[in-house]
């Protein structure tokens, strides 16, 4: 017996980055925008505190597939789009804190420059300048991206194992040769 439940848009952020899916199987799913995050399942509470908090928007429509809700999802980004403004200057401690965990995400994935770009940017927003200890936090860790990395040498082995592997080593040369 074949399932056909569809799969529905719950929610989405004005950006269409970040939304909320329920799947085949009635699970709901926040996915957020690429490099910040795999998809995770959350609870259905989380779709109201999206609309009511975080200025999402409610959709709740069904599609016969994941393309479909995605076609969906980038045209209406398109024109939810338009109306999105970032205030830099309202920007709260508490937003730098949830970016920083996006920097230290990309970092994570070894995408540095990405990085590096947000933390500069974080550091000329007005709530971070008048901030000294987030101040400070952001430029320690521009300054630990901006050193080179140290390298560490291997101690050498001198133990029988370390000299029996050697021996083995330098045999297969000689028979090689």
């Amino acid at each position: 017996m074949s399932d056909h439940r569809q799969i529905t848009l719950l929610a989405m952020a004005p950006s269409g980055e970040t939304f909320l899916a329920r799947d085949e199987r009635g699970q709901v799913w926040l996915y957020q925008p690429l490099g910040a995050g795999a998809p995770e399942i959350v609870s259905e509470s989380l779709v109201e505190r999206a609309v009511a908090d975080h200025g999402f928007d409610r959709i709740d429509q069904s599609f016969a597939s994941w393309q479909a809700l995605d076609e969906f999802r980038q045209r209406r980004a398109i024109r939810l789009a338009e109306r999105v403004t970032v205030d830099r200057d309202a920007l709260t401690l508490d937003d730098v804190e949830r970016l920083l965990k996006v920097a230290h995400r990309w970092l994570q994935d070894g995408e540095t420059g990405r990085a590096s770009r947000l933390l500069t940017s974080l550091l000329r927003l007005p709530s971070v300048r008048a901030d000294a200890p987030m101040n400070d936090r952001l430029l320690s860790l521009l300054e630990t991206l901006a050193a080179p990395p140290r390298v560490v040498p291997r101690p050498l082995r001198t133990d029988a194992t370390a000299a029996a592997a050697h021996d083995r080593w330098e045999r297969t040369l000689n028979v090689a040769a």
